[in-house]
Formats: structure tokens, C-alpha cells, sequence
């Protein structure tokens, strides 16, 4: 049953990126390229990531849009209830079925389960999920913060300020007392993971996901997904917490909206 809601996923996500790609075509046509009609529907409004950088208008990311009435929706007014469409488009094709926010949902987080190489479930907050993802691969560099060499603590710090509007100290010690300590079977998506990879001091620190999956930045291999059950940080693991002005980590899409 999981297997094939997984494939009606993938069916959904390639027939959206399909017409979404066949409506930008249609508006290149119009030589304008914007999504606007014949009679001056005004242009929708510029669509970004988290971090402020242009996103390509695909079914992931189109899902982080389509709530009525959120300032974010690029389709105005016209979309009602959770439904997908494109007012307006001067050569647009017949409308299909409406696709609705569930479906969007599936297709989101299927996509991104398979970037992260872990199953999500469908309630972490999309905004964090996202934002990670604009960092995996960048490669690691003792004291970095930008995408040509990163370092643990400001990889957390970043995604922290992105996603929750945060500012976090810069280094692993001082965030790890900023904590408030959590048992590892009650870890949530978002919560900061704590280890001792040398010395007595906490040096080293990560984003926990899901299923024992956290995201770092690690020395070897850059911005990666770690496994916390592997021996290596089994035996560095120290602790773990939450931020107290982090109300609620875990989140469903209908409230993603508060990140706005």
C-alpha cells in the first residue's frame, strides 16, 4: 500500500512539473513572460526560498504556496480551498482536475524524502526541510558560513535564523547551553544534537530529522545526513534540547504559514 501510494506520488509530482513547465511556455509565447492575460491581469508576485533566493516553480515548492488567502500564493484570489490553477494564462490548456492540498502534501515530502534518504512523514515543518536541503553538499571549513565551506555550528546557526528567525551564538559550546535537554526517544524534527568528537567539550553539533537521521557538517564529507545509531556517534553522542523560544519544531503545512 505504501509502495504504490508512493508511485501515485511520483505520477502526480511529474504531471504537475509537466503543466506547470507547459504554462510557462504558453506565457513565453505571449512575449510578456509573465503569467498574465490578454487584458492586464497584473503579474504575480516574485516566489522565494526561505533563505530570500528565487525557487523554481515546481510541485515541491508550489506546495509552500497554495493556502488561500497567504500573502505567498502567486495565483491570487483564484485559488479557493486548497485547489491548484493558473488564472489567466492567454493560451493556457483545458483545466484538469483540481489537485488538492493533499495531494501537493504527497508529493512534497516524496520528493524530499528521497533527496534526504530518509522517509518522512509528513508533518515536519516544510520550511526546515527546505532549508537543509539548500545546504547539503556544501563542503566543510573549520570557522566557514557561506556555501564555499561551512562549519557545524554556523550550519545550525544558519538554518535556526532561516527557518525560525533565531540568533543563535556561533559556537557549538554556547549553543549547546542555550538548550533545554530532551531524552532521545522523545526527539523531535528541528531538535539540536550534541557531541564530543574531541576532548571534554562539547564540539560538534547537528539537526535532528527523523528515524535517528540529523543533518551536519561533517569534516569528511561536508553537509551531510548522519545516522546517530552508527558506532562513531554512538560513542561521541552527548546530549540533546531544544530551543526554549522555539514553541513547536514539529509542525503540520497548515500552520507553516506563522514562518511568513
Amino acid at each position: 500500500m505504501i509502495l504504490h501510494t508512493r508511485w501515485m506520488c511520483r505520477f502526480r509530482y511529474l504531471f504537475l512539473s509537466l503543466t506547470v513547465m507547459l504554462t510557462a511556455a504558453c506565457s513565453t509565447m505571449t512575449g510578456t513572460g509573465d503569467l498574465q492575460d490578454t487584458v492586464g491581469v497584473q503579474k504575480s508576485p516574485a516566489i522565494s526560498h526561505p533563505s530570500g533566493e528565487p525557487v523554481t516553480m515546481s510541485a515541491a515548492n508550489l506546495l509552500l504556496l497554495l493556502e488561500p488567502g497567504s500573502d505567498n500564493n502567486p495565483f491570487g484570489d483564484d485559488l479557493q480551498d486548497g485547489e491548484f490553477g493558473v488564472p489567466g494564462a492567454s493560451c493556457q490548456p483545458e483545466p484538469e482536475p483540481a489537485v488538492n492540498l493533499e495531494e501537493l502534501k504527497c508529493l512534497f515530502y516524496t520528493e524530499y524524502s528521497e533527496t534526504l534518504g530518509l522517509e518522512l512523514e509528513g508533518t515536519e515543518d516544510p520550511h526546515l526541510i527546505m532549508a537543509i536541503e539548500e545546504w547539503l553538499g556544501t563542503p566543510y571549513r573549520l570557522g566557514g558560513c557561506s556555501k564555499n565551506g561551512i562549519d557545524c555550528s554556523c550550519l545550525v546557526k544558519t538554518i535556526y535564523e532561516t527557518v525560525y528567525g533565531l540568533s543563535l551564538p556561533r559556537t557549538s559550546g554556547e549553543i549547546n547551553r542555550e538548550i533545554v535537554p530532551v531524552e532521545v526517544d522523545e526527539l523531535k524534527t528541528g531538535d539540536i544534537l550534541c557531541f564530543r568528537t574531541r576532548g571534554r567539550r562539547i564540539s560538534h553539533i547537528g539537526i535532528y530529522l527523523r528515524d535517528n537521521k540529523f543533518v551536519h557538517a561533517s569534516r569528511s564529507y561536508g553537509v551531510t545526513i548522519g545516522d546517530l545509531t552508527s558506532q562513531y556517534f554512538q560513542k561521541r553522542f552527548v546530549t540533546a534540547g531544544r530551543l526554549k523560544d522555539v514553541p513547536a519544531i514539529q509542525v503540520s503545512l497548515e500552520d507553516s504559514s506563522r514562518h511568513e
